[in-house]
């Protein structure tokens, strides 16, 4: 394969993890607005988020992103 095709494939790979990235952090702010976090329970806020949950979903793109350092 000649370097320029192989630049292309890179380019390729790098953009379907970038892709992947994005999904997740839309799922996750997706999930910050919904109704486990909107208005009040009991007179008390319901937006506060656990630290397991907001350490689970930046682990997640942490993973997909350090796929490409295979490069």
């Amino acid at each position: 394969m000649n370097y320029i095709k192989s630049l292309q494939e890179e380019n390729k790979q790098l953009k379907e993890i970038i892709a992947r990235a994005q999904v997740e952090i839309n799922q996750f702010n997706m999930f910050l607005v919904s109704p486990k976090f909107i208005g009040l329970e009991n007179g008390e806020r319901k937006d506060w988020i656990s630290t397991g949950d907001t350490m689970r979903a930046t682990r997640e793109i942490q993973f997909i992103l350090n796929e490409s350092q295979i490069y």
